[in-house]
């Protein structure tokens, strides 16, 4: 009986059900107002601020200056605040990536850190990378506690036998070079490939904006800054000699070599501030790699990355093409020795501890939220809630299997 007068009810002419309207998105937005920020939220220091910190940080004990490890650790380094003072704050617009390119990442890290730096890596910034890979030398996660299901780690001992014992610092210049390819092999039709250490911060949305300058189908190695050295004048040569056959290598290699450049010198550029290969020139190395690494004995080579990898790219005929426009520093944003107070998009942070990494996070969504708000629209501020609560259940999620892998209590829910 109740059904049937339901079904009156509806069916009744010039009678509407009590349903509480839907507005779609661009309803919602057009009734929305986004109101005017007077100065940033969290980062509100200026030139008074800064100065202070300049004449403090003298006096600070520091066991390695460009790290800005300071020791004892100071606790306010783990606060939300801690680069407030000594990073540019701006209420520009935000510059929001305009072309879709694709940016591929790999972090090269240890074992026996993966739970730490690594993770943190993929808590903070790679969340925004969808292709990402952890590279490790061995798969010994479970020797040290950490799961197999929580981090996208990547063994690579199974591809190359050079490498040596987990725990080895010098298998860090290995892991770059194997690692590299193997980016490239897994996504052979994205754009832009990039690997760094874990104890490096990347903001995605500025490197992106700051990669739209260029063609990814152009061969193209981009460096902040370009060294250039000559074989037979540097220690450098002595890489040459430990080659099985240095006129076999020569001989292969010198026709793609000469061709951009000088015989025998070579470009290279710091791992600190690393560099990004477009698709032409990852498929380039990735291509050649294996035949090159059988003419080098990359176990006396010296524990040199980045130089490495520099030679590399050079026989094969790639320059590098060098930008002044994304913001990098070998050295640590909050070290004695720098200056960045001025500076308000920093596109890469090296030497960036764990703890600083969620600092440094923190500031930069803080940040892009206050220039989200500047540009007075919603439909960004409606992406950037549905990122960062994406964000909180990923990490939340990965964060409670290693917890239960721990057998500790599971971390709060976001």
């Amino acid at each position: 009986m109740f059904e049937d007068k339901q079904q009156d009810y509806a069916s009744c002419e010039g009678v509407k059900k009590m349903e509480r309207p839907v507005k779609t998105e661009t309803q919602l937005t057009k009734d929305l107002t986004v109101p005017a920020l007077r100065e940033p939220y969290l980062c509100k220091a200026g030139e008074e601020q800064y100065a202070a910190w300049r004449e403090r940080v003298k006096n600070i004990p520091c066991s390695y200056k460009p790290a800005a490890s300071f020791n004892p650790v100071l606790k306010e380094t783990y606060e939300p605040g801690w680069y407030c003072d000594k990073l540019g704050n701006t209420l520009e617009g935000y510059p929001l990536p305009e072309k879709n390119h694709s940016l591929v990442v790999g972090l090269y890290s240890g074992e026996g850190i993966l739970y730490s730096r690594a993770s943190v890596c993929e808590d903070t910034w790679l969340e925004n990378v969808p292709a990402k890979y952890i590279y490790t030398a061995s798969d010994e996660r479970e020797a040290y506690n950490v799961p197999n299901t929580t981090l996208n780690v990547v063994p690579l001992s199974r591809q190359s036998s050079l490498l040596r014992p987990s725990g080895e610092h010098t298998n860090a210049h290995l892991l770059q070079l194997i690692g590299l390819r193997d980016m490239y092999l897994k996504n052979p039709h994205s754009d832009w490939f990039l690997i760094v250490g874990d104890d490096t911060y990347v903001d995605v949305d500025f490197m992106l904006k700051g990669l739209e300058r260029y063609d990814p189908s152009e061969p193209l190695w981009l460096a902040r800054t370009a060294y250039r050295e000559n074989f037979g004048r540097s220690d450098a040569w002595k890489w040459i000699k430990r080659t099985s056959s240095r006129e076999d290598f020569i001989r292969i290699f010198k026709e793609s070599w000469t061709e951009r450049h000088s015989d025998t010198v070579f470009e290279w550029t710091s791992g600190a501030t690393a560099w990004l290969l477009s698709r032409p020139a990852a498929k380039l190395y990735s291509d050649n790699l294996p035949a090159i690494m059988k003419l080098m004995d990359l176990k006396a080579i010296c524990y040199c990355p980045d130089l490495v990898t520099g030679m590399i790219l050079s026989v094969l005929g790639l320059k590098i093409t060098t930008f002044s426009h994304m913001e990098m520093h070998p050295y640590a944003v909050d070290s004695a020795s720098i200056d960045f107070h001025t500076v308000a998009e920093v596109t890469l942070y090296h030497y960036v501890q764990p703890a600083r990494m969620i600092s440094l996070q923190q500031r930069a969504l803080h940040a892009k939220l206050d220039r989200l708000i500047t540009l007075q629209s919603t439909t960004p501020l409606f992406a950037f809630a549905a990122a960062l609560h994406r964000a909180h259940l990923s990490t939340h999620r990965r964060r409670t299997a290693q917890h239960l892998n721990f057998n500790l209590p599971p971390p709060a829910s976001p």
